[in-house]
């Protein structure tokens, strides 16, 4: 999930640090060997030379991975998922075809027919007048609201294959399925606000680790970056040159994920998330932004384990209206397996992933089927 399951640095885990310093170690060997018998010039075209061929080997093996996911398959750890989440795939925000500048919202996707596909999938999203990936039937008077990010939307999944749609087929409700890739709660509340809540019975919030920033930045400012048109243009503009291959480009990515690797090795690390502010920061964004009567509405959140057990505590609490005590929670981790609902690569849900969510929604409505 946009992004959304692992932060950069996680992708490197300890294992890849006792490699990098063991290649440190092998290379510190042979340097030492050849300065003895062959003195320095030829030692440095020696090192000159085996990097040169490491190189290229590398960058002949990451592109292959990258474009057959059956080889990436076969390289252990994270590096080739990591080069292709953060450096190689095509991100349907930043695609002028797919997505398009709205002065409240930094971005919706683009009304009309576009095509998104990176190695593992190709889709052909079908978005309505108001920047959402459903049909225009589904704007009028809808019993259920699907909000969230890029897992939401259905990044990587046909329109029908994603967990809204499934709700809609199998519960009899009508959707309408209002997720955009990297959202946080605060635009999909300003979104919500666009919307027609007049029938509104179900309000599905799904929820991501890195909505976080976005939510603690509108309650800290009373609003969101004022990223104008010719800004947005300038940050598509630099993410279509960060994707350009260039000769090395793999190699200078796995030299950093190392050095970064062993830094965070041993230093501090990381220090996690608080999640007891994370979820009181949501919950202010759910009673701060909506301009709607949620009396007669159910809200859902489906959200990471830990964030759930935070939310379940919180609300809890004294002092919060009925919609929120009464809120259900769908802790995805306990119903998806990563290894078979998600994609080798892309680290996103796949149409079975998409289907389990349904299904664990469903019963929280307590919809048989």
């Amino acid at each position: 999930m946009t992004a959304a399951f692992n932060g950069i640095l996680r992708q490197c885990p300890v294992s890849c640090v006792s490699i990098a310093l063991l290649a440190f170690a092998v290379l510190a060997i042979l340097v030492t060997l050849a300065l003895r018998n062959y003195g320095f010039k030829k030692t440095v075209f020696f090192i000159l030379y085996n990097t040169l061929v490491v190189s290229v080997l590398l960058e002949c093996i990451v592109a292959a991975a990258l474009k057959f996911p059956s080889i990436a398959a076969l390289i252990p750890g994270s590096f080739i998922r990591h080069i292709y989440n953060y450096e190689y795939r095509s991100t349907i925000q930043y695609e002028k075809d797919c997505a398009v500048h709205d002065e409240d919202l930094i971005y919706t996707l683009r009304p009309g027919t576009c095509v998104f596909s990176n190695t593992e999938y190709k889709d052909t999203y079908h978005i309505n007048t108001k920047g959402l990936r459903d049909d225009e039937k589904s704007l009028d008077s809808p019993e259920v609201i699907v909000t969230g990010d890029s897992l939401a939307m259905g990044w990587g999944v046909k329109q029908d294959e994603t967990f809204g749609h499934l709700i809609e087929e199998k519960a009899g409700y009508k959707v309408l399925n209002a997720g955009v890739s990297s959202y946080g709660t605060a635009r999909e509340m300003l979104m919500l606000n666009r919307l027609d809540n007049s029938n509104l019975k179900y309000l599905i919030i799904q929820y991501s680790h890195n909505d976080y920033d976005e939510n603690k930045s509108f309650l800290d400012k009373g609003y969101l970056p004022n990223i104008r048109r010719k800004k947005y243009e300038k940050i598509i503009s630099d993410y279509e040159k960060a994707r350009r291959y260039y000769p090395g480009k793999y190699t200078k990515r796995a030299a950093a994920m190392a050095v970064n690797s062993i830094i965070k090795h041993f230093t501090a690390g990381d220090k996690g998330l608080c999640l007891p502010e994370e979820a009181g920061t949501f919950l202010k964004i759910l009673l701060k932004i909506p301009e709607i009567d949620f009396e007669g509405t159910r809200i859902i959140v489906v959200a990471p384990g830990r964030f759930t057990e935070a939310l379940r505590k919180e609300i809890a609490s004294p002092g919060y209206p009925d919609y929120i005590r009464h809120m259900r929670l769908v802790n995805y981790n306990a119903v998806l397996d990563m290894k078979i609902h998600r994609y080798l690569l892309d680290d996103h849900l796949n149409s079975e992933g998409h289907e389990v969510l349904a299904d664990a929604v469903l019963k929280v409505m307590g919809v048989t089927f």
